[in-house]
């Protein structure tokens, strides 16, 4: 089983039910001068790779229908409790998006590779559907 970890606050937990929600429903975006990013990274026109970009740079950029997860539990352990707060970790298992329709992308040369990130999507651009979350755990910041 191939899994990925999604990291988040008590707070945020709260606020979206208990759900893998995103902050918006767009599936592409436009290249924008002054967005960030190393040069080459991003693709000319509205496209996803741009809007999945925006995303890993701030999360919701572009009102986009994307989360953020990681190849690390580690890692998703220190996004649950970064800003001393409690939260969980979601265990997502990769060998289930297909059947549920989620649509993950990773690149090769992230903005930040020592996040391991790999950004989501459900195929409605709606929530991570709860059929690939096999286990959530709660974590404490202290």
């Amino acid at each position: 089983m191939s899994k990925l970890y999604r990291g988040v606050s008590l707070q945020l937990d709260q606020e979206f039910g208990g759900r893998l929600t995103p902050r918006g429903d767009q599936k592409a975006a436009p290249v924008k001068y002054g967005d960030g990013g190393r040069y080459g990274q991003v693709d000319y026109g509205k496209t996803e790779n741009n809007a999945v970009r925006g995303h890993q740079l701030e999360s919701g950029r572009y009102d986009g229908c994307y989360i953020s997860s990681t190849l690390s539990y580690e890692r998703a352990v220190e996004f649950t409790t970064h800003d001393d707060s409690d939260g969980y970790v979601y265990i997502l298992d990769r060998d289930l998006f297909e059947a549920y329709g989620v649509v993950e992308k990773e690149f090769r040369d992230p903005e930040y590779p020592d996040e391991a990130e790999v950004t989501i999507r459900a195929a409605d651009g709606k929530d991570i559907p709860e059929g690939v979350i096999i286990e959530k755990i709660f974590h404490s910041c202290v």
